[in-house]
């Protein structure tokens, strides 16, 4: 199975239990104009300490994953304690993606990522470390009892929405003890990094002994049939 389906089976057997807030209006958390440094010693809580991450999944076929919205699986800000696993997954649907040429099309993937590190919340410390994906968020005590996780995952949608590629944002937030975080983690990862060598694949001539994806081939299931049936139709 291809690791974003193998991604999505995981997460969306998880999310039928969630509690989900669609809206065609999103309220987002206030962008504030600059970084926002929260210190632990002044935070109300922080989510980070225990196995966690922030990681977007790109995809480009016609069937949805989710549909648009902000999906909470857990508990919500308020009635977390300090020692909480956390991940936020955002599932990004993409248009007319491999219509573009190949560096194009990487350039177009960079852009969309790079959108994260823009995004600024009031009251709000996010550390991140784009080697490890972890993530930390620090939230201080000033509104503290006000943020939520819909108003965050609002500020996604609005922010990744904002670039033509993106079609549709699902943001998953997950809080729940038995949410295999670990596993899922290896799974986004891995489908993140996919979609870039599907997206080489889709422009690259079909000679294994000197492509230089061809270890990652050799690991995903069906990524080198998928080559071929490409490069074929040229």
């Amino acid at each position: 199975m291809e690791p974003l389906a193998e991604l999505a089976k995981h997460v969306v057997s998880y999310v039928q239990g969630a509690k989900r807030f669609p809206s065609n209006k999103w309220k987002a958390v206030r962008v504030a104009d600059n970084p926002t440094l929260v210190l632990p010693s002044e935070a109300a809580l922080i989510l980070g300490e225990e196995p966690s991450y922030g990681i977007p999944a790109f995809y480009a076929s016609r069937e949805e994953i989710l549909p648009d919205g902000v999906y909470l699986l857990g508990d919500d800000l308020t009635q977390l304690g300090p020692q909480t696993s956390y991940a936020r997954l955002v599932f990004v649907k993409l248009r007319n993606f491999f219509s573009y040429d190949k560096d194009d099309a990487f350039d177009r993937i960079k852009a969309i990522k790079d959108l994260e590190k823009t995004l600024l919340m009031e009251g709000i410390g996010i550390q991140d470390s784009q080697f490890d994906k972890q993530e930390t968020l620090l939230f201080k005590h000033d509104n503290f009892e006000r943020l939520n996780f819909e108003a965050i995952g609002d500020s996604y949608i609005n922010l990744f929405k904002t670039n033509s590629d993106v079609d549709k944002v699902a943001v998953v937030f997950v809080t729940v003890p038995s949410f295999p975080f670990v596993e899922v983690k290896k799974q986004a990862i891995l489908a993140d990094k996919t979609l870039e060598v599907m997206t080489y694949l889709g422009h690259a001539p079909y000679q294994c002994s000197s492509c230089a994806k061809k270890p990652f081939c050799d690991v995903v299931p069906g990524l080198r049939d998928l080559h071929l049936a490409r490069s074929e139709t040229k």
